[in-house]
């Protein structure tokens, strides 16, 4: 299953993964990372952490509400991410963003379909969506598509 997993994505730059996945990652240069678990302390070290420009971790439920659940505060940090991602790409076309939760099945997915939308790339959504292994958090797609970012309003 772990090949497989590596390949939701990767065509695309954008690697949608679980957090051993992540974990055991080696990125190209100029590559961020965005990290979701629901408490600090499930956070597992990253060996490769120096090879990231960014590494955005997030602490916030697999939830679609209630106090521990994603905030706008935290959609508008993963949007800052997807800006100087998408800086560093135009530069340099082997940066990839990595993106993970625990399973890489929910937010993860989630803040990736939403970084499709907000690039403009419906095949990247497609691809995430078709894999078999994405059932993105609603509340975490539609703060960043919806409540969020006028641009992504717009595309959608």
């Amino acid at each position: 299953m772990s090949h497989k997993r590596y390949k939701i994505g990767a065509q695309h730059g954008v690697f949608v993964l679980s957090q051993p996945l992540a974990v055991a990652f080696v990125p190209t240069e100029h590559s961020r990372m965005i990290r979701v678990a629901s408490d600090a302390k499930d956070f597992t070290p990253l060996p490769h952490r120096a090879l990231y420009d960014e590494v955005l971790e997030l602490v916030f439920d697999d939830l679609d509400s209630g106090e521990s659940a994603m905030t706008k505060a935290h959609a508008a940090q993963i949007l800052e991410v997807f800006a100087r991602y998408q800086e560093a790409k135009a530069i340099h076309q082997e940066a990839c963003l990595v993106v993970h939760c625990q399973g890489g099945i929910s937010r993860s997915t989630a803040i990736a379909c939403a970084y499709a939308v907000w690039s403009g790339n419906a095949e990247l959504e497609q691809d995430i969506r078709a894999s078999g292994f994405a059932v993105p958090n609603s509340l975490v797609y539609r703060t960043l598509v919806y409540d969020i970012d006028p641009q992504c309003r717009a595309l959608s």
